[in-house]
Parts: structure tokens; sequence; C-alpha cells
């Protein structure tokens, strides 16, 4: 009975006190349960703050994703209900329709509002008072507005470069919380009284109760935890605040290149100084790492990638905004262009245990007054005049071999020196979806204070943090040249070595030669005319001349039968001395070996002289020639229609060509008609000389690249092209040919009018016969 009262009493009290604090609950509420509840909403609160990118949209996620609240907390319930130990439970289901951000800072002060609308939160609360109590509290529709400060941090070291890292104070929070639904089951008192009350009473009573606790909660974090993460951090950023330490300089085992002294780089600035403004209004890239896919962050399943990354800026129409400049064996460049930025582009992937996943693109703008970097290049100068340059393009490794044995360890030839920009006011982040551009929002907004207030400070921490950065750079690079292919032209040449390709030029000369001693062979076995050539001839002659008239008839007849030559190839005619009728397949064979060598081989090669205060280097060749590289050029440029002429007309043409005048040399009548071997050999006859097209390419690309370029002062650049082997053996090999063709067509000339004559006498020899004997 005594506890009976007891409930009696507290549930008139509990009665009593709703219409007395409904407009003002938080009068009654303890500090303990003003800070616990404000906890466990907090927490749920930031939830949707702590997100900014997410697979299906930032909605979507944020609705997905599950909190667990923390066990064994005990608070103080209102109205003096009794204690109540919170064992657990689960948030879900956040919502929010609106996140609007202002920004109200004042000089070095930052200070940032921020306006949820529109948000809703779904919580399963288990606990117990002297029994079990189970709670599900649906939220709906609430609105939050707050706004936070952050003070100057003057480091002690640098106190004229303050930091935004100083304490942080929740200067405004108003609450609005809409309970929609709220349950209570449990075998408590305090879960029995609630339960008997109506859903919406209590909804309205627990969202009046729940604002102001949540302000006081969040007051608490930001102030508290805000500030400490804030001076730690600040700890962090003294160190990038000096200026970083020159890096270790080692010693030089071989004679090295001076930058300084070296032509290409003084024309090279020349030629930026006097003709950089032709390009004026193009925007043009000055580091370019499209492929970089670098991981940044992988901790706790979460992973930041480094996708890409872009220097760009716009040519102006004043003073050069590029220079290059070289000292010893330091090389670097500096820009100073119009919009100037950095752009990067970050992969955001997220995997939480029990969590759903998330995983976003985000684009990265950072604006740039200027940049400069500087590189130490340990160069083997005698090495790097042997290098091609073309082969250095085509395999990168190849510039290796240039640095290979000027420092000990290798990797020290090569490295960043420096690293410097001077940030301009932009700095901008792009995501997708509705949500990630509100939350994208924020971040500019707070980023434009800071460069307001502390661009100065920002300045020097980004290029310590640059400076302290240049060995993870070096590692990378280092890194990525191990996973190089091996110097070669392999490559572009269907997998073939060079030698492979030489191998074929040795080919054609050997099949040539066996050619021709075969043809030798056969002039000093057989002589240099068939058996019977002369004869026939003097016979057919004869016959023409009437000369045989006046023989009988029947021995006429016979005479002119035995004249008639037996079907036979080009090869095979009378008339054909047997040495060229031996050694022309050969040359056929070894025109083909020849032509696919200068396929293959290198055709032209394209240098460039470059000279300054009475020093000169060539370079070259900055890029090649061949059938094979113009094909695959022409193709991945998207000139198909070149492509598709030149593999047509210099690639399978002149084979297709060759291949024929084989058949019809060695083909007899019975296998090819002298009517269908005539129309061949016309028509390789008339369309053999289109082979010249891809020589006729070189000479215009001759024309194309005489360059010549002198500056105002002693510096000059010529750049020339010169024909290489492949362009004198295709030359070679296509003409030789056409001059195969016209003997062919020559031979089956002849052969057609033999044939022709004897026809005629065995016509004229039967109608003699028939004239005679009528019977």
């Amino acid at each position: 009975r005594e506890r009976e009262r007891e409930q009696a009493a507290q549930a008139q009290a509990f009665v009593s006190c709703l219409q007395r604090n409904l407009a003002d609950p938080a009068a009654a509420m303890s500090p303990r349960w003003s800070n616990a509840g404000a906890a466990m909403l907090a927490t749920a609160w930031t939830l949707g703050s702590i997100a900014n990118v997410s697979a299906q949209g930032l909605s979507s996620w944020i609705g997905d994703l599950s909190l667990h609240l923390p066990q064994n907390l005990t608070f103080s319930m209102p109205m003096g209900m009794g204690e109540l130990e919170l064992e657990g439970g689960t948030c879900h289901g956040f919502q929010l329709q609106k996140f609007v951000p202002t920004d109200n800072s004042s000089s070095l002060v930052l200070e940032f509002g921020v306006e949820l609308i529109g948000f809703g939160i779904h919580c399963d609360i288990q606990g117990q008072d002297n029994g079990t109590i189970s709670m599900s509290v649906v939220a709906a529709g609430s609105n939050l507005t707050a706004a936070v400060s952050i003070h100057p941090y003057f480091p002690e070291a640098s106190p004229n470069l303050p930091l935004p890292l100083g304490h942080v104070n929740l200067t405004s929070c108003v609450a609005d919380i809409n309970i929609v639904d709220f349950e209570v089951t449990g075998t408590s008192s305090l879960a029995t009284l609630l339960a008997g009350f109506p859903k919406d009473l209590l909804a309205q009573m627990m969202g009046g109760f729940l604002s102001e606790p949540l302000c006081n909660g969040l007051k608490g974090l930001v102030e508290q935890e805000g500030t400490a993460a804030l001076h730690k951090g600040a700890l962090m950023s003294e160190a990038f605040l000096s200026e970083p330490a020159p890096i270790h300089q080692p010693v030089a085992l071989r004679p090295l290149l001076d930058w300084g002294a070296y032509p290409p780089v003084m024309v090279m600035r020349a030629l930026l100084n006097e003709r950089f403004s032709m390009w004026a209004g193009r925007a043009i890239s000055l580091l370019d790492f499209s492929s970089l896919s670098q991981q940044l962050v992988s901790e706790q399943g979460v992973d930041m990638l480094l996708d890409n990354i872009f220097v760009q800026g716009v040519v102006g129409h004043a003073a050069p905004g590029v220079s290059i400049y070289g000292k010893g064996s330091t090389l670097g460049f500096s820009a100073d262009l119009e919009d100037l930025s950095l752009k990067a582009t970050l992969r955001l992937g997220v995997a939480l245990p029990g969590q759903p996943s998330l995983s976003e693109v985000i684009n990265l703008t950072v604006g740039l007054n200027n940049i400069s970097v500087a590189a130490r290049a340990y160069v083997d100068e005698p090495m790097l005049g042997k290098s091609e340059v073309d082969q250095v393009i085509q395999s990168p490794s190849c510039i290796l071999q240039c640095t290979a044995g000027t420092a000990d360890p290798q990797n020290e030839s090569l490295a960043l020196e420096s690293m410097r920009v001077s940030l301009k006011p932009l700095l901008r982040v792009e995501a997708t979806g509705r949500l990630e551009q509100e939350v994208s929002t924020l971040i500019n907004t707070v980023i434009s204070s800071l460069y307001a207030g502390y661009l100065p400070s920002l300045n020097v921490l980004i290029n310590g943090v640059l400076g302290l950065a240049r060995e993870k750079v070096d590692e990378l690079m280092w890194r990525a040249f191990d996973n190089l292919p091996p110097c070669s032209y392999s490559t572009m040449l269907l997998g073939l070595s060079t030698a492979g390709v030489d191998g074929l030029g040795v080919a054609s000369g050997v099949v040539a030669v066996l050619g021709v001693v075969s043809a030798g062979f056969a002039q000093w076995q057989w002589g240099p005319k068939r058996s019977g050539a002369r004869d026939l001839q003097s016979k057919l002659e004869r016959a023409e001349s009437n000369e045989i008239a006046s023989e009988d008839s029947s021995a006429a007849s016979s005479q002119v039968a035995s004249t008639v030559p037996t079907a036979s190839s080009l090869a095979g005619e009378a008339f054909v001395p047997w040495a060229f009728a031996v050694f022309y397949p050969f040359a056929v064979v070894s025109l083909m070996l020849l032509l696919l060598y200068a396929d293959l081989a290198l055709g032209a090669t394209v240098s460039v002289v470059m000279a300054s205060e009475e020093h000169s280097t060539m370079l070259g060749p900055l890029f090649s020639f061949s059938l094979l590289s113009t094909v695959v050029h022409s193709w991945t440029s998207g000139a198909y229609f070149l492509s598709i002429l030149c593999v047509l007309t210099s690639g399978v043409w002149p084979f297709v060509k060759l291949s024929l005048l084989l058949v019809t040399w060695l083909s007899p009548p019975t296998r090819l008609s002298l009517q269908s071997r005539g129309r061949i050999l016309g028509v390789l006859d008339m369309w053999g000389k289109y082979s010249f097209l891809d020589s006729w390419f070189l000479v215009l690309s001759i024309s194309a690249f005489a360059l010549q370029w002198q500056s105002i002062g002693d510096a000059y650049m010529k750049v020339s092209t010169t024909p290489r082997s492949g362009f004198y053996a295709f030359f070679t090999a296509t003409g030789l040919s056409l001059v195969l063709g016209h003997i062919a067509s020559e031979c089956h000339t002849h052969a057609a009018k033999v044939a022709h004559r004897t026809s005629d006498l065995v016509v004229l020899a039967a109608a003699s016969l028939s004239s005679e004997n009528p019977q």
C-alpha cells in the first residue's frame, strides 16, 4: 500500500507538472538529465555533419546509418521520478531537409552559424529503473539553429602568424524538437506510469523537455571537445610555421650536367620571354597527374584516395607567366598565370563495421597566385648526349640511364628540392547531390573566412607542409620509376627489338645474294639462251618472208608446226635468259623482306639544334617516323582515313603487288591464261606507283618541320628532319618493284607477240595444205 501511495503521488505530481511546464519544460529538468539526454541527441545530430559524401546520396546514407548509444550511463528523471540507468540502444533514420550556413566572422574571430531545417531521427533506448524500461522516440520536422565562434591562437615561436585554432564558444543555440511518436514498455514503475498517458501528450511533453538539454549538450561538446581538438592541432601546426630545412646534397660521383649552361634551358628561357604572349588567353597545364591514384588516408575504415591532380592557368597579355631556370644540378620552373589553380579529385570511402558503405567523389579547387618547383637532377652529360629524346619519351625509364652512377644510392640523383605556392582567396569544394552541395557551401564559407583573416599564416603553413612532404614525394616518384617498363623500342615494333628489325634487312640482302649465285650457276650450267631460241626466231622470220613457200607442202606444214611453242610460264619462255628466269623469284622475295624492314624501321627523325652564349647542343631525335608509327598515331589521333590509306597503299598494296608478280612469273598458261596474265600485269603497272604515298608524306614532313628561330639576343633554335634507313629502304623497294613489274609486262608482251605470230603461221600453212589437196 505504501508503494501504491508513492506511485499515486508521483502520478499526481507528474500530471500537474505537465500543464505547468509544457511552455517551459526545461525548468523542471535536473542537470544530470540535461547532460545525458543532450549527449545522446547531440551525438545523433553530429552524424549528419560528419558525413559529406555517399554512394547513394548524403540523405540516403544518413538515413541508413545506425548509432549505438553509450551504456552504463545513469541520470535523474524529471520531477523526482527516480534514476534511469541507460543500458544501450540505437538511433537511426536521420533525415534533414535543408542545411543553411551563415558567416558572422569579424577580423581574426571566426563565427559560423548553421540552421538545420526539418531534421528527424528514430531512437530505441533500453534502461533500468527498478525494472526494465524501453522507449522508442521518433522526431521529425525539427529545427536547430546554432552558431560557433573560434578565437585566434598565437604561437610562441611565431606570434605574428596567428592560427584559427584557439578557444571555441557556442554563441547561440535554439532547438525546436518535434516528437511525433513516443512508446514506452517495461516492468518498471516509470514504464507503467508513462504507459498510462496518451501518446500525443507524451510526445508533446518530451519534445519540450529535450529542446534545451540538446543545446546544453552541444555547448559542452563544442566548447570542451572542440577546444581540446583545436589545441592539439595548434601544437602540431607550429612545426610547419618554420622554414623547411634544406635537403642533403649527395656527393657527385661523375661529371654532372650544368643546367644553367645547358643550351636547351637557355633557349627555352629566351623563347618564353619573347614568344609566350602568343598564347595569351589560352589555358595551359603546368602539372598533369591524371592517373595518380595515391592513398592519402587509410585508417579505421576510412580511406581517402587522391585520384588526380592538375595545375592549370591562363596565359596573360603582360610579361611571361612561366619561367625556367637552372643552376648547377638544380632545374626548376615558376609560374604566375591568370586564374592559376590546383584542381584535384579525391575519392572518399568509409566502411565501418555494421554500417552502410560510403563512397563519393569530391572535386577540390585551390586558387594560386604563383607556384615554383625545383628539383635536383644529377645527369651524366656524356650519357645524355648518347640518349635519343624520342626513346626517352616512349620509355621514360631511359632517362634513368643518364643518372646511373652519379650518386650513391641512385635515388639521391633525382629529388625534389623545393616546392612553394602562394595562395589566393579561392578554395572550392564541389560534390554532387542537394545536401552534399549544401555541406560543400558550409565548407566554402568557412574557408573564405579563413582566407580573409589568416591568409599570410595559411601561406606559411601550406609551404611548411609542402617542405616536409618532399621526402614522401621522392619516395612516390622512385616507386613509380621502379614500375616503369625497360628502356626499349619494342613497344613500337610489334614486339620486335631493334636487332630483330635490322635482321629483316639483312635477310633481304641474303636472299638477293642467293639469287645472284643461283642466276650465275644457271648461266654457267645452261648458257645465256635457251636451246633452240635462235632457231625459233630464224624460222619465224623466214616464214614471215615467205621463204618456206617454195618448199613442198608437207615439209612446210611440218616446219611451221615445229615452230609453235608449248604452253609455258614467263620464266619458261624461250626468249628469257636462264639467269634472269632464276633470279626473278629471288628478287621478289628479297623485296618483300626489304619492304617489311622498311615498314618497321625508322623512316625519318626530327632533331633540334639549340645554341646560346657560345654553347650549342643537338637534341634528337625528338620523335621518329615509321610506317607503323604513322598508322598508329594517325588512328589514335582520330585521322582514321589517313591511317587506313597508309595501311592500304604503303603496307598492304606493295606486298599484294609483289605476290601477283611472283604468280604471273611462275604460273603456266594452264593455270593462268595469257589474257588474265596480261590484265593483271596491266593493273600492276598502272597502280604500282601509288605505293610511293608514304614517301610523299615524308617529303611533306621534311618541309613542314624545317623551322628556325632566332631570339633578340644570341639564342637560336633550328628544327630539321633527317631521312633514315627505313625511308631509303622503302623508296628502293618500291622503285625496284616497279622495275620488276615493267620487266614482267615487257616479257608478257613479247611472249604474246610470239604466240600470235606462230598461230598466224599455223593458220597460213593449214590454208596452203587445203588448197593443194582439195580432196
